[in-house]
């Protein structure tokens, strides 16, 4: 799956709330000279800024996919974020890995611009494109506010609804 959208409209903290909520732990991190890797027994988060030796990371990326829980008998998510970082040629092993992992693991692209992937890589995943909505997301917060007791002024939090970022926003009055 490929989720994409423009630089901050939140699919980052949409995918780590969803697995949050999806599976609850603590996230332990790897912490690599060439990369970092947080991860819990369901799910693998790698930000692509991150690593800085692409080689070694294929490999682990490699031995993560072999790896399988056939005691619990259940697929393992792995969250590329940032991938418009990875060049092509990177891509194109990932693309052989990717198609080999399909019955280990399920992968998760997200990236600020979606042509910067490869064609074989998008035809292999669905696209969600995520857009930023400046009145869905003055209604969530206005309902989030009201059911959390929350003192808020209606007119700034429209207007900071259209200036800034739903990460921003929630820093700003949580």
């Amino acid at each position: 799956m490929i989720l994409s959208g423009v630089k901050d409209v939140g699919k980052t903290y949409f995918i780590k709330k969803l697995f949050e909520k999806l599976y609850p732990s603590t996230l332990k991190q790897i912490n690599k000279e060439d990369y970092k890797v947080y991860h819990n027994n369901y799910y693998y988060y790698i930000n692509c800024f991150s690593i800085n030796n692409k080689q070694t990371f294929l490999e682990y990326f490699k031995e993560l996919i072999r790896t399988y829980d056939h005691y619990n008998n259940h697929y393992k998510y792995i969250i590329l974020d940032s991938f418009e970082y990875i060049n092509q040629n990177i891509q194109n092993s990932l693309k052989v890995i990717i198609e080999k992992a399909s019955f280990t693991s399920k992968i998760i692209i997200i990236t600020n611009k979606v042509n910067k992937i490869i064609t074989p890589i998008k035809s292999r995943c669905i696209n969600i494109t995520l857009s930023y909505n400046v009145y869905d997301n003055y209604i969530y917060f206005k309902s989030f506010f009201k059911k959390n007791k929350m003192i808020y002024n209606n007119f700034i939090l429209l207007e900071d609804c259209k200036k800034y970022s739903i990460s921003y926003i929630i820093n700003k009055y949580t």
